[in-house]
């Protein structure tokens, strides 16, 4: 499904969830190895774009969060920018340092 970027972080949110921006993935290991475009990868560290206006999750719109692999409805939007709805329960950690 193809969204505008503007529309899913300037929505109201019901309360109990978040959109997070993931952080990319690298095409090859850090020893040049290219990785296979047929196996699925999915990353579980992500920016917090958009919280519900009455939630306080212990994480705010900014934080660097560690959430579930399978976690969210996953949205590529008209920008080529990838952005995952989903709860607030499946945000295992917010990352302070990162």
């Amino acid at each position: 499904m193809s969204v505008q970027t503007e529309d899913l972080l300037n929505a109201r949110l019901m309360p109990g969830f978040c959109v997070i921006e993931p952080l990319d993935l690298p095409e090859t290991t850090k020893g040049g190895i290219i990785l296979s475009d047929r196996v699925e990868r999915r990353n579980m560290v992500g920016l917090v774009k958009n919280v519900a206006e009455k939630d306080h999750p212990g994480f705010e719109i900014n934080d660097w969060v560690v959430f579930a692999r399978w976690a969210g409805c996953h949205y590529e939007t008209q920008e080529n920018t990838n952005l995952v709805l989903m709860k607030n329960e499946d945000i295992y950690a917010v990352w302070e340092s990162y």
